[in-house]
């Protein structure tokens, strides 16, 4: 009988990687797989004076039924019994105990990165947020059959403040790796082609970055491919041609078959909280399973080690545009060459679906 798996997910999936991996993998190895997603569960409460009163009472007193008030569900849907369940981020971890498991069925909870922190750095976000983050988690997060997380350093946060006994890792690899002819060098010059890609959000400071570009005194561009509104707003201050280059966004799958050539991909982002300085991201892999060398900086704790481990990038030494105008100056491309052997290097020992085959021995354990 083919088994049932169920991912619940509060994130727009066509956007999620991560959670297409999942939803991938488990098809690869058999499973019918089904999503609840937030278009289906989730609805925003009224915000009349009456609910936010409320909602703030519950906040302080009750901050389970804060969450029921911010998350407000729709009849789920009436499905048979599910083998396995994956609650993607903590808003979506309630209703993974929601759902009709079968007698040996498994919950999983990818807390993906370290939600406490998600906005640390928004002071309104952090009246709200933590205290209905952690009553959920703390609640919920002891029930879940296994545990998963993005990196060891978030596994070992996550591990520390719940005392559980142990957290598993799922990095962001791509399933898929560089098939076009662009990964290579264009040929002959000096200039150094910059590459970034992902959605336009301003915590992560992409300015600082920019503006470094901006002002190095060397041949050097930049190249973006973020959503419209984003490159629009940067657009008024980092103008198309004078260095820049805004580029339309594609489907994750088709990063790999894209025929331009980059050298170096922008995975820096400003460490204002602690899944920036830990994280491990999607477009960190997708540089390098794009044939590039990577650029990130110290603060970025955790892709800083990946990079000076294995040679597949650069570091700067701060999140600044003083630093990173230092680190580009003086760059060259025989430089930027041998990071790229470093990362074809890294690529060849490197099992893309190793993480999922390790998550697939815990559940394979758990159902027995």
């Amino acid at each position: 009988m083919t088994k049932r798996a169920l991912l619940v997910v509060y994130s727009d999936l066509s956007r999620d990687s991560r959670v297409q991996r999942h939803l991938l993998f488990l098809k690869e190895v058999g499973y019918h797989v089904d999503v609840w997603d937030h278009s289906l569960l989730f609805q925003r409460y009224n915000r009349s004076f009456r609910d936010k009163a409320l909602f703030y009472f519950y906040l302080l007193f009750q901050p389970l039924k804060a969450y029921e008030m911010i998350f407000r569900t729709n009849s789920l849907p009436e499905e048979k019994e599910y083998d396995l369940v994956i609650a993607n981020d903590w808003n979506a971890l309630p209703l993974a105990f929601r759902a009709p498991l079968s007698k040996q069925g498994v919950v999983i909870y990818d807390s993906h990165e370290f939600a406490l922190h998600q906005n640390r750095e928004s002071f309104k976000w952090k009246l709200t947020f933590p205290r209905i983050i952690r009553a959920v988690e703390k609640k919920y997060i002891s029930r879940a059959d296994h545990v998963i997380t993005v990196n060891e350093d978030i596994a070992g946060i996550l591990k520390e403040i719940y005392g559980i006994p142990r957290c598993g890792v799922v990095r962001n690899i791509p399933f898929q790796r560089k098939t076009g002819p662009g990964a290579g060098r264009r040929g002959a010059g000096e200039e150094v082609r910059l590459y970034h890609h992902g959605g336009y959000i301003p915590r992560r400071r992409l300015e600082v970055i920019l503006e470094a570009v901006l002002k190095v005194n060397r041949p050097l561009s930049c190249y973006l491919r973020i959503d419209p509104a984003g490159a629009a707003l940067l657009g008024k201050r980092f103008k198309e041609g004078n260095r820049f280059h805004y580029l339309d966004m594609v489907s994750p799958e088709r990063l790999f078959s894209l025929e331009e050539s980059y050298d170096l991909g922008v995975a820096a982002i400003a460490p204002v909280n602690l899944n920036h300085v830990y994280s491990l991201s999607n477009k960190f892999f997708e540089y390098l399973f794009m044939g590039l060398p990577v650029l990130v900086t110290q603060e970025n704790r955790t892709m800083a080690r990946y990079v000076e481990e294995y040679g597949i990038g650069f570091v700067a030494e701060s999140f600044t545009a003083q630093s990173l105008i230092k680190l580009l100056s003086r760059l060259s491309l025989a430089e930027i060459e041998q990071k790229r052997s470093g990362v074809i290097s890294f690529l060849k020992n490197l099992d893309e679906r190793s993480d999922y085959k390790r998550l697939m021995s815990e559940i394979r354990k758990r159902e027995a």
